[in-house]
């Protein structure tokens, strides 16, 4: 069951990230750069839905290297 606008699960996966879970989305909150290319993407995927369950993920631009948008 999920409640609006409330945390329902908060998991601290490493030292340098947690996932939050707000209306079935999953909150990832880093202070570090986690994305760096394709195979660190899937395992963050992997990781949320294994330890969260949810589908969704929501992440900030600053935990992602510029690198992983340039599609060429």
């Amino acid at each position: 069951m999920f409640i609006t606008g409330k945390t329902i699960l908060n998991v601290e996966v490493a030292a340098n990230m947690n996932i939050d879970v707000r209306n079935g989305i999953a909150l990832i909150n880093s202070d570090q750069v986690i994305i760096t290319d394709v195979q660190s993407a899937l395992d963050l995927m992997a990781t949320v839905r294994y330890e969260s369950g949810c589908d969704c993920i929501a992440i900030q631009k600053s935990a992602m290297t510029d690198e992983f948008f340039i599609l060429a």
